[in-house]
């Protein structure tokens, strides 16, 4: 039998392990999709990065879960004790299965992104998205100077995921105003 190598760059981080749920080792877990990627009965392995191993864990069965929330049972894990050791552990989903549904800015992971902007270089680091619905605001860190990209508009040129990259054309006056 051939193994087949997992190319981690075709997964994406897909949400969080929240908790435990129930006796039977039950895992409530966030998605950071528009859409619940469970609905999508293809989908039977979510992966967990444990100690820098990728680590694929069969989907023997879910159930909806409270709120915006999806409770996995997974194979190997029967009871409460083993589950914990999940709880907050980011999962991992191959991009197969989010498309269409997946949006990288709900899954930003603070400091992870570099903002580079095509006339003054470098603003520094993705730290968040705040402000409203309405208004949504990036928010870069720059040493200690806080920047806030409206998103709404033609500031963001692109986001390139795979070079943790946000390339962006910002007026100098939004460098300063902060």
């Amino acid at each position: 039998m051939k193994t087949q190598m997992v190319n981690r760059n075709e997964y994406r981080k897909a949400g969080v392990i929240l908790r435990t749920h129930g006796k039977e080792g039950g895992l409530l877990v966030s998605w950071d999709s528009v859409e619940n990627p469970f609905d999508n009965e293809e989908l039977r392995f979510i992966f967990i990065d444990l100690d820098g191993r990728f680590i694929p864990f069969m989907i023997t069965s879910h159930e909806p879960g409270p709120g915006e929330r999806e409770v996995l049972f997974l194979e190997d894990i029967q009871t409460p004790e083993e589950a914990a050791f999940y709880s907050g552990r980011v999962y991992y989903i191959h991009e197969k299965y989010l498309e269409g549904i997946y949006d990288p800015w709900i899954s930003l992971e603070p400091g992870k992104l570099k903002v580079v902007d095509v006339k003054f270089g470098e603003v520094g680091l993705a730290m968040a998205i705040g402000g409203t619905p309405e208004n949504p605001l990036l928010e870069v860190k720059n040493g200690d100077k806080e920047i806030l990209i409206p998103l709404n508009g033609n500031f963001v040129i692109n986001l390139d995921e795979k070079k943790a990259l946000i390339t962006v054309d910002i007026p100098e006056s939004l460098l300063t105003l902060n």
